[in-house]
């Protein structure tokens, strides 16, 4: 895995395209369960490395004009990579940019969601997700836990691999969810699937009693002057 994250690292040149580059995502996650065992050089690299993925993204994002679902999967590789080598201005950009997708996309306000709209919903639940484990608040909102209700009411029927996998990041959130995400599962035939069984139990048991999409009245924010490499702006 090293090896192959460090052959990556030296060889891959990054687009700036967020959709394009989703596959990386899952480099990310896996590098954090090894970057403790490396050394400071092999560090360097793929810090770099993913460090300059998120910063091509941002200039790529500073064209976009809508937040949908390619600014959706930014903000997630933001936050991700700010967690897992622990960048503090990345981090502080990816949950800027996160507030500002929650709080201004248009998709997520659908009564019942369309295909970008759950794909969209199923980048900020991770990204929440990561926010959260990290220790933050500033995850909470009103408009992903709405979001949620028009993600049962689109149901099963909408052909969408990702939507049992947001149902059940929701769910993390919202525990009352998962009876009705059993139930989805059982009715799609896939109750010993991943998201019908194991990893939904595994995000159960990780719940925190505090762990809520719902708005607190007292969030721990970043302050204004933190140090940033990156030029957060609202779009």
């Amino acid at each position: 895995l090293i090896e192959s994250l460090l052959r990556i690292a030296k060889s891959y040149k990054p687009t700036g395209l967020a959709l394009r580059e989703k596959p990386l995502l899952d480099a990310i996650f896996a590098y954090d369960h090894v970057r403790h065992l490396l050394g400071a050089a092999e560090q360097s690299i793929i810090d770099g490395f993913f460090r300059g993925i998120v910063d091509q993204q941002f200039t790529q994002m500073k064209l976009e004009k809508r937040y949908g679902e390619s600014h959706a999967t930014h903000t997630l590789f933001a936050v991700s990579v700010g967690h897992v080598i622990q960048d503090a201005p990345i981090a502080y950009h990816g949950a800027t940019q996160y507030a500002f997708h929650t709080a201004n996309s248009k998709l997520l306000e659908q009564d019942n969601l369309d295909a970008e709209g759950v794909r969209v919903l199923n980048a900020l639940l991770r990204a929440a997700y990561v926010l959260e484990r990290s220790g933050s608040t500033a995850y909470s909102s009103q408009k992903l836990h709405s979001a949620a209700d028009a993600l049962l009411r689109t149901g099963a029927a909408l052909p969408n691999p990702n939507l049992l996998e947001t149902v059940g990041l929701a769910a993390y959130f919202r525990g009352e969810l998962y009876a009705p995400l059993a139930e989805m599962t059982r009715d799609a035939g896939v109750a010993n699937s991943r998201f019908g069984s194991g990893e939904i139990a595994l995000l159960a048991a990780t719940r925190r009693p505090t762990t809520s999409l719902m708005p607190v009245t007292a969030i721990n924010r970043q302050p204004t002057n933190a140090p940033s490499k990156l030029q957060v702006k609202k779009k």
